[in-house]
């Protein structure tokens, strides 16, 4: 009998699995033909009866050929796009129905497949966040229900994921989260997946990868300025080792690889492509970097300098760079925005702020950042009782209005084109130049988010003069990310050299 087919067997019959696996997938793991193991049925039973335990070897081939089959199938049979997710998903099949009791009751390897698939969406989805009362995951939502109804296997989801007992008001969501076993079975799942990008990415020893379009604009004629094709193909992606893939939680790990290519022998290339509808060309970008957990870039090598003061910073750049009303100098701006300027300029005051609202409103830190973020940037909602938030908002919105009638002075043509990106109706006899405060709450949100992309692109203006002093820079919002350690005075000249703009940069 084909050798191969023996060590299948001995393995299979090892696990307790012969009797349950279907002679096409016992093909496929042996690399023959269905209708050779049709013909070899007889020859299989008495094999059986008699077949000596598996050696380590057996069992290394056997898995991979198992792997391997899963894999093949997910790509034959998924739809053309989130091949890695379907890659992923055979992975967690096979680890599912090969290290749990979980799936017994699958007897194929197409069904298999199809659980891993679901199993890691949903993955995906709970890992979206990681706070202490889980992810609201709807009771529509299809990955859970294939995996609850369709499949009809409540043990799977229990034993991997707790649920809040309740729905939440606002919505038909219970609150996920994953259980330790999930996580144990996600590193084997990450881990494993790992080792096959590794196996794929030697097997493209001596290939060419560059994953970057170039522009026509770099060359002149016949030739091309190789200068210019590093730096943008530099700028245009980053490199994670292989290994370091390990360090990503699962969602960012399926995202990047989502998009990335081989670089041989020990590399997956990044693009850093926008992955957002905004023009990165007048403010922020959305690459898959700034998906990336702060932990994991620093995992991955990287150092973070950030604008201090980020938002406010800038606006009061704006205010004394255009003097449209009595603001010469910085200090004439901690008179009219005491709370704001102290909480841009004064990292200790920001904290202390943070903590005390925190305190009047029983939430978190977090919480109370993303709130004085929202602020702002001209958010009108009501949340709680805290004079200094009233203060806050007073202030951010003051700032807001100062700040859009300067730039509709100074620069006509910026407003015009961050009226444009809000994609808002303004009417025609709109005064941008009054600061008066605005008649009604939707106004003030639609001028709002002009005032974003005015303040984001300089913004932008700031992180390209970062992002000259490194080769290797990558933009995130309010910083840029390098493996170069750069002292932070080199940041603010340059900045200040080219934009005119007084900035302080932190880590």
């Amino acid at each position: 009998m084909n050798k191969n087919l023996e060590k299948v067997l001995r393995v299979l019959n090892h696990r307790g699995l012969a009797g349950s696996t279907n002679q096409t997938d016992l093909a496929n793991y042996a690399g023959l033909s269905r209708m050779t193991i049709s013909k070899l049925k007889g020859d299989i039973t008495n094999y059986l009866t008699t077949a000596p335990v598996p050696s380590k070897s057996d069992v290394e081939f056997v898995d991979k050929q198992i792997v391997t089959t899963y894999v093949d199938l997910a790509l034959t049979s998924g739809s053309d796009k989130q091949h890695f997710l379907q890659v992923m998903g055979a992975v967690a099949g096979y680890v599912l129905k090969t290290n749990t009791n979980l799936i017994n009751n699958i007897k194929t390897t197409k069904k298999a497949v199809r659980v891993g698939l679901e199993y890691m969406k949903l993955v995906t989805q709970v890992e979206t966040r990681k706070g202490k009362k889980g992810t609201p995951v709807h009771s529509q939502n299809g990955a859970a229900k294939y995996l609850l109804t369709e499949l009809n296997n409540s043990n799977l989801v229990t034993t991997l994921f707790s649920r809040s007992n309740s729905y939440r008001t606002d919505a038909y969501a219970k609150s996920w989260k994953l259980t330790h076993q999930a996580e144990v079975i996600n590193k084997q799942i990450v881990d494993l997946t790992i080792d096959l990008v590794d196996e794929y990415n030697q097997s493209m020893v001596g290939f060419t990868h560059l994953p970057v379009h170039i522009g026509d604009s770099l060359c002149t004629g016949k030739s091309v300025n190789l200068g210019q094709v590093n730096k943008l193909i530099e700028q245009q992606r980053f490199l994670i080792k292989v290994q370091d893939l390990a360090k990503l939680s699962i969602r960012s790990f399926i995202q990047v690889m989502g998009i990335a290519h081989p670089s041989p022998p020990s590399c997956i290339v990044v693009p850093l492509i926008n992955l957002a509808s905004v023009d990165p060309s007048k403010g922020r970008t959305y690459n898959i970097f700034s998906r990336l957990r702060s932990t994991e870039r620093k995992a991955l090598g990287y150092h973070n300098y950030d604008i201090s003061g980020g938002l406010q910073i800038i606006c009061f750049n704006i205010l004394t760079k255009y003097p449209l009303y009595h603001y010469k100098e910085f200090n004439d701006l901690h008179v009219a925005y005491p709370l704001i300027f102290s909480y841009g300029y004064e990292p200790f005051a920001k904290r202390a702020l943070r903590e005390e609202i925190a305190s009047d409103l029983g939430k978190s830190i977090d919480e109370v950042k993303a709130l004085l973020t929202a602020y702002s940037n001209g958010s009108q909602k009501k949340v709680g009782d805290s004079d200094k938030l009233k203060e806050f908002y007073k202030e951010s919105d003051q700032l807001r209005r100062e700040v859009v009638a300067t730039i509709a002075q100074y620069e006509p043509d910026l407003l015009q084109s961050a009226i444009e990106q809000s994609k808002n109706d303004f009417p025609e006899d709109t005064d941008w130049q009054s600061i008066e405060k605005e008649n009604t709450a939707q106004q003030s949100r639609d001028k709002a988010s002009v005032f974003f992309f005015i303040w984001t692109y300089f913004e932008k203006q700031i992180r390209d003069a970062m992002l000259s002093m490194v080769d290797d820079g990558i933009p995130v919002h309010d910083a840029i990310y390098s493996k170069k350690v750069v002292d932070y005075g080199v940041f603010e000249q340059a900045i200040l050299d080219k934009t005119g703009f007084d900035v302080k940069i932190e880590g």
